[in-house]
């Protein structure tokens, strides 16, 4: 059995929407007795629902921690993606040519 307390940002929670894990997005606390749960579902849609203590046997956390819908593969790739021109780089005035595709707004070189 959950408490409200451990509803914290990030955690995979189970029992909020039927047959699927949401994460928490953020707790806002209504006194000691009753919190407002902002979640995500599986899909990436908000969500909100009102928890009391009455509530802490309907909820189980799964999880603490890394976000249920963040991919390790994308961000991967998107890391890798990063441009080569930093800041510092363009106030030398030095960029690569294959940055100045990424932010086209740059005066580099």
């Amino acid at each position: 059995m959950s408490q409200l307390e451990d509803l914290k940002p990030n955690a995979a929670v189970g029992g909020i929407l039927p047959n699927s894990l949401v994460t928490v997005v953020s707790v806002g606390w209504l006194g000691t007795e009753a919190l407002e749960l902002t979640y995500r579902d599986p899909s990436g849609r908000l969500g909100e629902r009102l928890l009391f203590r009455a509530d802490e046997n309907t909820f189980e956390i799964v999880e603490q921690g890394r976000p249920q819908y963040l991919d390790h593969g994308r961000r991967s790739r998107v890391a890798g993606q990063t441009p080569r021109c930093t800041g510092s780089a363009r106030v030398r005035g030095s960029c690569t040519q294959d940055s100045t595709a990424w932010f086209s707004d740059w005066s580099c070189g």
